[in-house]
């Protein structure tokens, strides 16, 4: 028996081609929109739980060793909890720590790690002029509103933490040192 093949149309050539593109674009952009916003959830919670470390650390008013101030020690404490998305001296910027009083809210300059007193880890404050104190997070896929030349977004996101209780007696009733 011979088998009898059917011509292929001829005006019909090009439509694989087309088809997969007209899929693959939407399904790539998609697949990077996933990507890009699962990243930012996963930074906003890893630095929710560094905060909140930091402010464990905090309240229990102890200090690590070779550290010889309060708020140095729950930074560096802070920067061990985010991955290595807080490194270095750039790192240690982007991370705040700051004493209220309890019932005033004032910022305290003198005793600031004093019993009764709250205190706030946060993380990207923003409140520096030239922003160096704001961690930001450049979109990978471009379908944001505002592209540049290179097609990435040119407002990246900010993402910040912030995480306050009240400090615990300290032991041996000395509170440690603070930073000048």
């Amino acid at each position: 028996m011979i088998e009898h093949r059917v011509p292929r149309d001829k005006h019909r050539r090009g439509n694989t081609i087309l088809e997969a593109a007209m899929v693959f674009l939407p399904f790539m952009a998609l697949l990077f929109a996933v990507l890009d916003y699962s990243m930012v959830v996963f930074l906003q919670t890893t630095f929710k739980y560094a905060v909140r470390v930091g402010t464990r650390f905090a309240i229990t008013n102890r200090l690590l060793a070779g550290y010889s101030c309060h708020e140095d020690a729950i930074k560096s404490v802070v920067q061990q909890n985010t991955f290595g998305f807080l490194q270095g001296a750039t790192g240690l910027k982007q991370i705040d720590v700051k004493y209220y009083l309890p019932n005033l809210g004032a910022d305290l300059s003198a005793t600031r790690n004093k019993e009764g007193n709250i205190v706030e880890v946060t993380i990207s404050p923003c409140v520096l002029g030239d922003q160096s104190d704001c961690f930001t997070w450049g979109w990978m896929a471009p379908l944001q509103v505002g592209f540049n030349m290179q097609g990435r977004t040119t407002s990246p996101l900010a993402i910040a933490a912030r995480s306050s209780d009240r400090l615990e007696p300290p032991p041996g009733g000395v509170p440690p040192a603070v930073c000048p």
